[in-house]
């Protein structure tokens, strides 16, 4: 259920939704535990590691569920992370220790294998029919229009066509964490 007279949403009388970005939020009051679940990657992880210090009390938590950049030697076919190791620079001299971390990596590359087959499977067909059926029946305005944004058109082909954002290029890429952290005293 969603309030909107109050300005925040509350669900079942016992939440309230803060419609805007962490690294901007201004609590009352503080918080046992604050959970990234794959929005961390979005966020300036600077001010967003302030804020959250701000929001706990010493020895609450700080959950981190997110995918992470690691180092490579070509660029990733998959967008999105914190560069882990600029990430872990940042803890280390941060107000946090880490409890417990989990690479779930290998439990997250099959989802990848999956939408890489239904953008091989359904999508690219799918799209290559429409293509072929506007230029049949708008020949000019295609041509025109494939001219115009032919770099857009190219650059989103090779992101979701190239069969390269499949699980073996998330695994050599990205790591998928889980990260507890419990902030000091």
């Amino acid at each position: 259920m969603f309030s909107r007279r109050h300005g925040c949403g509350a669900v079942a009388g016992r939440g309230r939704i803060f419609l805007g970005k962490f690294e901007d939020f201004q609590g009352d009051r503080q918080y046992d535990l604050i959970l990234f679940s794959e929005s961390f990657l979005f966020m300036n992880a600077e001010r967003a590691l302030e804020r959250a210090a701000a929001l706990l009390p010493p020895g609450g938590y700080l959950l981190i569920a997110d995918i992470f950049k690691l180092p490579a030697d070509e660029p990733s076919p998959i967008g999105g992370g914190q560069d882990i190791r600029r990430f872990r620079a940042l803890m280390d001299a941060s107000p946090f220790e880490l409890v417990k971390e989990t690479d779930i990596t290998a439990y997250i590359a099959p989802n990848f294998d999956l939408l890489q087959r239904a953008y091989t499977e359904a999508i690219q067909p799918a799209y290559d029919l429409i293509l072929a059926r506007l230029h049949a029946r708008h020949p000019w305005t295609m041509r025109l229009l494939t001219w115009k944004f032919r770099r857009q058109i190219r650059r989103y082909e090779q992101k979701h066509f190239s069969g390269k954002r499949d699980g073996a290029h998330l695994r050599r890429h990205k790591s998928y964490r889980r990260m507890l952290y419990r902030l000091r005293a």
